[in-house]
């Protein structure tokens, strides 16, 4: 396990441990926590821990009676706020049962206090640790069956039966069970002179059928550097090799940015010593597997009356680009399509009269391209030229293209390059185009989706998806259920975010509702910090076992750039499927 520690809570560099492969296995609990007062040596985190159990993971475990109680949890309760233990799993799972092991400690002098152990609960869920929904939409409650006191406990559960609470492959991040009701009610009796007391001996989690969301620790930490390269945003990435017709992935590719910090950062306090922001940047990755890659990044350096400077990597040189006073290139989404690199930046310029926070004007989209022979990139010949893929209609809505590019030239594709491009109306849309890779370079042979055939005429082209990010990626899926394509995009504003997909059966629809399936929980660490533009990196990831993801994160604070230097970096989550466990014959489990 590593992490960074940032206003007491650990940032997402944390690899799970023990993670489910199957329906029934246990997931782990990364925190556990209580807005009460625990009692003596007892601590939340030994409902999660195995603390007193005779194994950490199996239904069949049974739970000690200790007498100090120091194996469970207790908790004193108060008028003023009932009592309640929440549980972090730290990624998205598919529920599929909650076992309890009701509180147990026993000594002779006191053979009651299992009475402590919780009574009536209501159970609820949560995708952000935010919004909370009843399980079963029961408001009134579950009655949780009570220990009894003898020194091997097996799970109690609940009250009827014994039987497990029951999540039905809920997908959810959290779990809060909260007392309801004064003693004799809200748990059997225990109390302490005026003092009611609740409390547990063990709480295990197990997983259903569904997508599985966690973090990856090893590909956020690749892009913890401590100097040169220091912080980006944007991150798309490619194959540097051929992989056409493989789901392998290549053992070089390459990664591009947008703004990029550039200076050393303290490893002790992770302040940034000094720090200068480039425009853009890229890196090459070597190697299939985060925990052994090396990675190159890149920018450039000019020579300076006062030493080396640092710029962009990419420049605007065409007609267009140069005609606008102090432009530099928003970097869209990168792909290697017909051994070339190729990229549709958008040229920015200053606008002074634009409001605080934006005071820059689009001039345009360009397309870069970079011929890739063994591997590498041709610097020396990179090529750039205008096009007309940034637009304004008469009614002012702008659309431009470039936010995604797909070559569907993989196992069962349609041997065309997917472009796709954004309609900015109040609610941004999803547009699409499409050409044959041979002809990519030429705009004028796209063809543009209008929603029931592929017209030359940009301006027909229609939504194929409302509600999007600014920053997205499409890709085949070969897990789960759904076969076909995987639109990935994220939902949400500065204070929340989440990484959603919708699934269709061809790049360009139609395109199933945006399901949530994980929060970017960054943005409640405060000091203005937001995530936005979630992708996937299909060349990054085992296309037979999961989908590598990133989204980025930022802050308003240039105080918090200057102090935290692990914010402005990508965040990576694995994208799983559980699969349903195998019926099993009677007596085998």
């Amino acid at each position: 396990m590593m992490g960074l520690l940032r206003s007491g809570r650990l940032w997402g560099y944390m690899a799970k441990s023990l993670a489910p492969l199957r329906a029934g296995d246990r997931i782990s609990v990364e925190t556990v926590w209580t807005d009460s007062s625990t009692v003596g040596p007892t601590s939340p985190q030994c409902l999660v821990d195995g603390a007193g159990m005779t194994s950490h993971a199996a239904q069949e475990a049974v739970h000690d009676n200790a007498a100090d109680g120091s194996t469970m949890w207790l908790s004193r309760g108060t008028t003023e706020r009932p009592v309640s233990i929440t549980f972090d799993f730290g990624g998205t799972y598919p529920l599929g049962e909650m076992w309890v092991w009701n509180y147990n400690q026993y000594l002779d002098a006191m053979p009651g206090l299992w009475k402590r152990g919780m009574h009536t609960v209501a159970i609820d869920w949560s995708l952000d640790g935010i919004d909370w929904t009843h399980l079963d939409g029961k408001v009134h409650g579950f009655e949780m069956a009570p220990a009894d006191g003898r020194r091997a406990l097996q799970a109690t559960n609940l009250l009827n039966g014994h039987e497990p609470i029951r999540f039905h492959n809920q997908r959810c991040r959290f779990v809060r069970m909260t007392v309801m009701g004064a003693p004799g009610v809200g748990n059997w009796g225990g109390v302490d002179g005026e003092e009611p007391f609740y409390g547990l001996s063990a709480v295990q989690f197990y997983v259903g059928t569904g997508w599985v969301m966690e973090l990856d620790g090893s590909w956020t930490s690749l892009f913890h550097c401590r100097s040169g390269w220091a912080g980006a945003d944007g991150i798309y990435s490619l194959p540097l090799e051929d992989t056409v017709g493989s789901i392998d992935k290549p053992a070089k590719s390459f990664c591009i940015f947008g703004d990029t910090f550039v200076g050393p950062v303290d490893p002790a306090t992770d302040k940034r010593f000094s720090m200068v922001m480039i425009n853009n940047s890229a890196a090459v990755i070597e190697g299939k597997d985060p925990g052994e890659a090396t990675i190159k990044f890149l920018w450039n350096q000019d020579e300076g009356p006062e030493g080396p400077k640092d710029e962009s990597l990419f420049v605007p040189r065409t007609e267009r680009g140069r005609t606008v006073d102090g432009s530099y290139y928003w970097l869209q989404a990168g792909a290697r399509v017909a051994q070339k690199f190729h990229c549709l930046p958008m040229i920015i310029g200053p606008n002074p009269d634009g409001p605080e926070g934006f005071q820059f004007a689009v001039h345009g989209v360009t397309m870069v391209s970079v011929p890739i022979r063994d591997g590498n990139l041709q610097w020396n010949e990179e090529t750039q030229c205008d096009t007309e893929l940034y637009r304004e209609s008469s009614d002012g809505v702008i659309s431009y293209f470039g936010a995604g590019i797909f070559d569907n030239q993989s196992i069962a594709g349609d041997g065309f390059v997917y472009i796709y491009g954004l309609r900015n109306e109040p609610i941004r849309s999803l547009l699409v185009a499409r050409v044959t890779p041979e002809a990519f370079e030429t705009v004028t042979a796209w063809k543009f989706w209008n929603g029931h055939d592929w017209a030359a005429d940009m301006n027909e082209a229609a939504p194929i998806v409302h509600g999007v990010s600014s920053e997205l990626s499409v890709c085949p899926l070969r897990l789960g259920p759904q076969s076909g394509y995987v639109l990935i995009h994220g939902q949400g504003d500065l204070r929340r975010e989440y990484v959603c997909a919708s699934f269709a059966p061809t790049p360009y629809g139609p395109f199933s509702p945006a399901e949530r399936l994980y929060y970017c929980a960054e943005s409640a660490e405060g000091d203005g910090v937001y995530a936005y533009n979630p992708k996937a990196h299909s060349a990054l990831s085992a296309a037979d076992a999961d989908l590598l993801i990133s989204y980025n994160v930022n802050t308003t604070s240039w105080d918090t750039h200057v102090y935290h230097a692990e914010v402005y970096r990508p965040r990576f989550v694995r994208m799983r499927w559980i699969d349903a466990a195998p019926v099993l014959e009677e007596g085998s489990r």
